[in-house]
């Protein structure tokens, strides 16, 4: 049951937008005023245990979501880079 244990309230598709490598990223402390770590894994940050519960059927659909969402994503912000204007 552990496959699915680490769940994540930010989406990691979300959270790689703010890295480099797709693997780390920089986190920073509005409390302290500082730099935690400046190649903090993606994949143990914004999670919890069971965030959704026990039932991972919450997890898995929030999953699927993400892979359809993943591309459009992706589709705006090449087409951000390139330029070009987006109309919605």
């Amino acid at each position: 049951m552990s496959e699915n244990k680490r769940q994540h309230f930010v989406p990691q598709l979300y959270l790689k937008l703010f890295s480099k490598d797709d693997k780390t990223l920089t986190v920073y402390t509005i409390r302290k005023n500082r730099i935690v770590s400046k190649n903090a894994s993606l994949a143990r940050q914004c999670y919890r245990n069971y965030f959704y519960g026990n039932n991972t059927e919450i997890e898995k659909m929030l999953s699927d979501i993400e892979l359809e969402v993943k591309p459009v994503i992706e589709e705006i912000l090449e087409t951000k880079k390139k330029g070009d204007i987006i109309i919605f």
